[in-house]
């Protein structure tokens, strides 16, 4: 009973070793077998980083677009505060500065 107890798993052994066996083929298999889930991750990778991009993208234009409708209201009132009028009245009542009349002016030549 011991021979036979050893032959037969002395079989399974070799049965479970020519399971294991890579020929060609199976190496092929594999390696498309890896290919192809390599692809398939990095299809999702590229897709999820797209959807990334493209929102920062969408955050980022939202701003521009935000930051030159204030700049343009800066503009306008950079311009109003900086008119000439606005100016000679700050000039008349801060300083009481007066734009002088035709013969108050003197020329001097040098």
């Amino acid at each position: 009973m011991n021979a036979l107890v050893k032959t037969i798993g002395y079989e399974l052994n070799l049965n479970w070793l020519s399971f294991l066996e890579l020929t060609l083929s199976r190496l092929q298999f594999c390696c498309l077998l890896i290919a192809l889930f390599a692809t398939a991750f990095s299809i999702i990778y590229t897709k999820d980083l797209n959807r990334r991009l493209f929102i920062s993208y969408q955050d980022s234009a939202q701003k521009t677009a935000t930051m030159q409708n204030y700049y343009s209201k800066l503009l306008l009132e950079q311009g109003a505060w900086s008119s000439q009028a606005r100016i000679q009245k700050l000039a008349g009542d801060r300083f009481h500065m007066v734009v002088p009349k035709n013969n108050e002016i003197v020329v001097v030549k040098l």
